[in-house]
């Protein structure tokens, strides 16, 4: 790393307010409820508060106090889409079963999830193709938040809103992505 890279990466970063911008952008386009939405507009407005609360929960990501807010928030997102259950993180070696498993408790839609379509012997990528292929013909897509991890932090969402996402995402300095690319 030279002398200057250092200025090149702080000016390709977006600044914290227009980050904060889209990150309520974001909350208003997820499909959560009341209780959800405060949660994470706490997340957002006051990050190290909202750390100070869930500190056992960042720590198991290897997440400490003297992180920066946007990995605090965009972590404090997907934690939260996590315990409210509008969101299941998988590990990319994930098992048929596990899988199904996570994607019925995520399917608040109550969309059919073929499995019979799905292949044991397949993988992650291939079954979230396959049943978001499926999934779109009612509107909805099996999008992803990418957390530098070999994890798929996957969540169902309208085909409408999933451009705006991936949008607002990119306006954090962040991904959201079809979950089968990530």
């Amino acid at each position: 790393m030279g002398l200057f890279d250092k200025f090149k990466d702080k000016e390709k970063k977006p600044k914290l307010n227009e980050q904060i911008t889209a990150y309520k952008n974001m909350i208003e386009l997820l499909d959560v409820d009341a209780d959800t939405a405060h949660k994470l507009n706490r997340c957002i407005n006051t990050p190290h508060a909202f750390y100070e609360e869930h500190a056992e929960r960042y720590g198991e990501r290897g997440i400490f106090s003297d992180m920066d807010d946007d990995t605090i928030i965009w972590l404090g997102i997907v934690d939260t889409l996590i315990e409210q259950g509008k969101m299941f993180e998988f590990d990319y070696s994930v098992e048929l079963e596990d899988f199904i498993y996570g994607m019925q408790e995520i399917n608040y839609n109550h969309l059919v999830l073929d499995e019979d379509g799905l292949d044991e012997d397949s993988d992650i990528t291939k079954w979230l193709k396959i049943i978001s292929h499926e999934w779109l013909k009612f509107g909805y897509i099996i999008a992803g938040m990418d957390i530098d991890s070999d994890s798929y932090c996957v969540f169902i969402t309208t085909s409408n809103a999933f451009d705006k996402l991936v949008m607002e995402a990119e306006k954090t300095g962040h991904k959201i992505a079809l979950a089968q690319d990530m």
